[in-house]
Parts: C-alpha cells; sequence; structure tokens
C-alpha cells in the first residue's frame, strides 16, 4: 500500500502537528495494523515501533480508530460521522449514514488506499481480517450500542454485544 501523506497531516485540534513525528506514527501505525490485525494492534505496540510515548500517539491522532482511518488514509472520519448521525437520533439514522458513504464513495480518487484493502480482502485473509475487524468494533458495535432492542442481525454481526446483552 502506498504511504500516501493524509490531507489533514500537520494540524491538530490542539495546534500544529510535527509532520515528522505524525509520518513516523503512521508507518509504525501501518506496519502494526498489516501484521496484527486491528483488534490485535495496540497503541503501546503502535508507539514503541515508532519509538514514541503512547501518549503522543493519543495527542496526535485522539484514537485507535482514528489512527486507523488516517493510516489507511480514509478521506472521511467513519466514526465520527457514525456517531453525529446516531446522536441526532435512530429516526433517519439510516439514511444520514447512506448518504454520507455515497458522498464518500463517489469522491473514490481520495479512497485509494480504502480501495487497496477492500480489493484484497476476498484473497488475502489478512486484509479480511483487519477490515471485518475494524467494521464490526468501529462501525457495528456502535450501532447495535444505540438501537433500543436487539435484534438477530445485530447479534450475529456483532458477537460482542450478543456477549454484553
Amino acid at each position: 500500500m502506498e504511504d500516501a501523506k493524509p490531507e489533514n497531516v500537520g494540524t491538530h485540534r490542539r495546534g500544529r502537528r510535527s509532520s515528522g513525528e505524525c509520518i513516523h506514527i503512521l508507518e509504525a501505525a501501518r506496519s502494526c495494523f498489516a501484521e496484527r490485525g486491528y483488534d490485535r494492534a495496540t497503541i503501546r505496540q503502535i508507539a514503541a515501533r515508532a519509538q514514541m510515548d503512547p501518549a503522543m500517539v493519543y495527542y496526535f491522532f485522539e484514537s485507535k480508530a482514528r489512527l486507523f482511518t488516517e493510516a489507511l488514509a480514509i478521506p472521511s472520519d467513519p466514526v465520527g460521522r457514525l456517531t453525529d448521525a446516531l446522536e441526532q437520533g435512530l429516526d433517519g439514522a439510516g439514511k444520514r449514514i447512506v448518504r454520507h458513504f455515497l458522498a464518500v464513495w463517489d469522491s473514490a480518487a481520495s479512497m485509494e488506499p480504502l480501495l487497496v484493502l477492500l480489493r484484497s480482502a476476498p484473497t488475502d485473509e489478512r486484509s479480511a481480517a483487519i477490515f471485518t475487524e475494524y467494521v464490526q468494533r468501529e462501525i457495528i458495535e456502535r450501532i447495535a450500542a444505540a438501537a433500543p432492542r436487539t435484534t438477530h442481525l445485530m447479534r450475529a454481526c456483532a458477537p460482542s454485544y450478543s456477549a454484553r446483552s
């Protein structure tokens, strides 16, 4: 996968990012996610590989989900958008989520790293596992937690949600 520099490297909610530090963290994250998968890669492992304190990873990227998003150069923050859509209420949440997904998908040129992952998933177990773990942990489980009742579909899609029910 090409190491494209994400558009937002250089800015942060607390001020200017050190481009070199961010790129170093992103390279370490890509490597850890590729080797261990989304669930098994930890911020501590990524920080160790980048030779930085884990607090710096959190300072620059706020969460593992956001680091994954930026490491793959996903053009928008799907977890943030999902959270926003769910906070507006369940009525119409499906439409809001689909509209956002389609708008992002229409700008496919900016989705190259994600497309590489999606295209390799059917033939590469590691790619499939990374993508599946991310979608389950960061998207399906959030939808399941926001839903007023658990359906059989949610139980099937989010096993860890079923365990909490």
